[in-house]
């Protein structure tokens, strides 16, 4: 559950959650069958197409300007300038340190299992393939700026439930975010967001804009503090506009992140079939941690305790949807309600497809998984045991 929003932008965020879940929900529902592009997604991606189109335009005057160059001046704003760049600059990105990369050679059922889920979505597989010990799975761009590529990270708490199906329903929902193109978007947003992000905090005075005596000495002090109100207004009216065009992007991009979430679910339940989809979504959010954790601190198998555990029933299901309808759950920025989710993909009525892999695959990819259980058992534990989990 998500706690209640304490600033007036995260009250103000929060009830464009709630109306986007909301509309998004009831638009899906009236026509089953779209996977058309939302209008907030094409308005997104527009806006951060300028956005980053201005920033290359300053950079090109910079390049200009370093060659036109001649004074002190001139030189100290080109060098200011650079400095800016160098801070907006796009950066590698690396998965996290707890996540362990698959090697084909040693994990190739793994690899395989993932290549035809990916396939029969219509996705193209991910470039990198790697595990984790999160209860989640998530798809992410990794390496340089311009050389980026797909990941897949499954975490092995998900791919230790007892089903299959419901595990091939956590890989089918990420390979639908790779068919729906949403880690390129989540690069182009965030290329935007972070030069709006420099821009702001270059632009916004710190606490430290009052000066202090012992660094500008008794009789300057008392001018720095009397200008210090100005000159924050001058950097407040510098900043809005950058403010209002990140305000519009998140903005936009709230209604966005609703809309892939909702069409990942029917791209995995397309292949997988209704009944998987709906299990991947009530068992993701059935306290898995919790059931985990108390194995954990009772010194048995964390992995164990999932393998073991029983497949909920259809009472079971119909209960706990009955429940997460009635909480007063808060829904993130980019996932609807799991109720709603589950509606969705329920009053489908989707069979599983073809294209999925078949039991010998899947038995290799157990074995797999059973060394990769085995390795990091004991770390699972030890995140429970010493409390940071």
């Amino acid at each position: 559950m998500h706690a209640e929003p304490t600033t007036w932008y995260g009250r103000l965020r929060q009830r464009w959650v709630d109306r986007a879940v909301q509309r998004m929900y009831e638009r899906l529902r009236g026509d089953p069958g779209s996977f058309r592009t939302s209008p907030s997604t094409r308005a997104a991606v527009a806006l951060a197409v300028v956005v980053i189109a201005v920033a290359l335009g300053f950079v090109g005057f910079l390049v200009w300007a370093t060659l036109h160059a001649h004074t002190s001046v001139e030189w100290g704003l080109v060098a200011l300038g650079w400095a800016v760049v160098v801070l907006a600059r796009p950066r590698v990105v690396r998965l996290p340190d707890d996540a362990t990369v698959l090697g084909r050679e040693e994990y190739p059922a793994l690899h395989r299992v993932v290549e035809e889920m990916s396939e029969a979505v219509g996705a193209k597989a991910p470039a990198v393939l790697a595990v984790d010990l999160d209860f989640n799975a998530y798809v992410t761009s990794v390496g340089r700026p311009l050389r980026r590529r797909s990941a897949m990270v499954l975490g092995l708490p998900m791919m230790s439930l007892p089903s299959w199906s419901v595990r091939l329903g956590v890989i089918g929902h990420e390979a639908g975010h790779l068919r729906g193109r949403d880690t390129v978007r989540n690069r182009l947003f965030g290329t935007a967001d972070s030069v709006l992000g420099t821009a702001r905090q270059l632009l916004t005075p710190g606490d430290d804009l009052d000066a202090e005596e012992s660094w500008y000495g008794d009789s300057d002090a008392a001018a720095a503090r009397a200008a210090a109100p100005m000159v924050r207004v001058i950097l407040g009216v510098l900043a809005a506009p950058f403010h209002a065009v990140a305000l519009l992007l998140d903005r936009l991009t709230v209604n966005e992140g609703q809309h892939r979430e909702y069409l990942a679910d029917r791209r995995s339940a397309q292949v997988v079939g209704s009944a998987a989809s709906v299990g991947f979504l009530l068992e993701a959010d059935e306290g898995l941690a919790t059931v985990v954790g108390a194995a954990a601190r009772r010194g048995e198998d964390p992995f164990g305790v999932l393998l073991d555990r029983p497949p909920m029933t259809a009472e079971q299901r119909s209960r706990r949807l009955g429940a997460l309808a009635a909480e007063r759950i808060r829904a993130d920025s980019s996932h609807p309600p799991t109720h709603l989710r589950v509606r969705l993909v329920d009053e489908a009525r989707l069979v599983p497809g073809s294209g999925m892999p078949d039991g010998a695959t899947l038995a290799a990819a157990e074995a797999e998984l059973v060394r990769l259980r085995g390795e990091r058992r004991r770390e699972l534990a030890d995140l429970f045991r010493t409390g940071l989990a």
